[in-house]
């Protein structure tokens, strides 16, 4: 599963890496959410994670701009400070796309997990779906 992360703090971004990458996944880090959004592109990306406090673009505006480019993208928003996002905002947020720092491992790996088995999903039926229209 390729996984773009977003975070402005180097170390974090880094770490969060890292930990996926030696769970298996394919993972491409940036530390400037413009650039991020810029370079997003739906046919690569199975899902994104990003900070919600960033300079410039916060993380829901970035999950905004990856929903217009892909109205079906996955977006995993992280915080470290909960009781600083409004009640409203959270209340907009699947409580699954939404973690805090520091990240309970344990929480990630079960998201990531069903995420990943939801897209192994998708692939499966868009790939039974291309056969079956190809035989007519």
């Amino acid at each position: 599963m390729n996984v773009m992360i977003i975070d402005d703090q180097v170390q974090a971004l880094n770490s969060l890496k890292s930990a996926l990458e030696v769970r298996g996944f394919n993972c491409v880090a940036f530390s400037d959410p413009l650039l991020a959004v810029s370079s997003y592109n739906p046919e690569v990306y199975d899902l994104v994670i990003t900070d919600i406090n960033m300079p410039e673009m916060n993380g829901l505006e970035v999950k905004e701009s990856i929903l217009q480019k892909n109205p079906h993208a996955r977006v995993i928003l992280i915080t470290g400070d909960l009781e600083r996002l409004a009640r409203e905002v959270r209340q907009q947020i699947d409580p699954q796309f939404l973690l805090t720092k520091p990240l309970d491992r344990n929480t990630l790996s079960n998201t990531l997990q069903n995420i990943k088995t939801e897209v192994t999903n998708k692939n499966f039926q868009d790939t039974k779906d291309n056969q079956a229209e190809n035989s007519l």
